[in-house]
């Protein structure tokens, strides 16, 4: 499922670089910290131990719209979280793929932060085990996200990117903090 839509974003990448020839357009990826809200807690309904953060990473194609909005698409895996109440163990999964208009603040300059607001189709796999049985489940669904962020740029072709976003993936909230690179073309 990931390599699909790994190769479903790269695809539109190359779709989209090749309409938007005439604008600037920019990828990258960027590593951080995913934090999932379950809702739960450690001694809530006999959960024993509660791990809802995990390494995420995204990667993400944009492209300029007007002189302060772009235009971006990303894909993001906010990796595994675990719960347990002493004899079974449920671990899940989820990523996201998506699109958010983007608008910055400065359009020129080493320092150039931003918002960002849009809609995102994710997915999600479940699977509880105690041992001797164990089930799976999968969910999927459309969304909103949003964040801020700033681009440090180190010259006209590269810059450095931190992110603190909030995907919402139903009644679970998800964060995505991140530093990674952008390269302009």
């Amino acid at each position: 499922m990931k390599n699909t839509l790994i190769a479903a974003v790269a695809g539109t990448i190359l779709a989209l670089s090749s309409v938007q020839s005439q604008a600037d357009s920019y990828f990258g990826a960027s590593f951080g910290s995913a934090d999932q809200d379950t809702g739960l807690a450690v001694g809530q309904s006999g959960v024993t131990s509660l791990d809802e953060k995990d390494s995420g990473f995204k990667i993400f194609y944009g492209f300029e719209v007007s002189s302060n909005v772009d235009v971006e698409l990303h894909y993001a895996d906010f990796g595994e979280i675990t719960a347990t109440d002493g004899t079974t163990s449920v671990k899940a999964e989820s990523n996201s793929f998506g699109v958010s208009g983007v608008y910055n603040f400065i359009e020129e300059g080493s320092f150039s932060p931003f918002v960002k607001l849009g809609v995102h189709r994710w997915s999600g796999d479940a699977t509880a085990s105690n041992g001797a049985l164990s089930a799976s489940g999968s969910d999927d669904g459309f969304d909103v996200n949003y964040g801020i962020g700033a681009d440090i740029n180190l010259s006209e072709s590269f810059a450095i990117r931190a992110e603190y976003e909030m995907y919402k993936l139903d009644n679970l909230d998800t964060t995505l903090l991140s530093i990674g690179a952008k390269f302009t073309f």
